[in-house]
């Protein structure tokens, strides 16, 4: 399995982030805060037009707790 992440849209990775149990929160300045169901933590999302690139969705993976492997699961459905 490959761990190299494309550039992705921020609605792949919100996608991606609610099937791990993301729940969007609220939206501040230009970022979308998701919290984890089981209140353990948050996750920042830039909110800015254009695709997200693989170093700032690596940034959202850690924050989130996930491995590549595991997004990439988690988009794959």
């Amino acid at each position: 399995m490959s761990s190299d992440l494309p550039q992705l849209t921020k609605r792949e990775v919100l996608q991606a982030l609610g099937r791990a149990g993301g729940r969007r929160g609220r939206k501040k300045g230009d970022h979308i805060i998701l919290k984890r169901e089981d209140g353990t933590g948050r996750v920042s999302i830039p909110d800015h037009p254009g695709d997200l690139r693989s170093g700032t969705v690596r940034s959202i993976l850690k924050q989130a707790r996930l491995t590549v492997e595991q997004f990439n699961q988690l988009r794959r459905g």
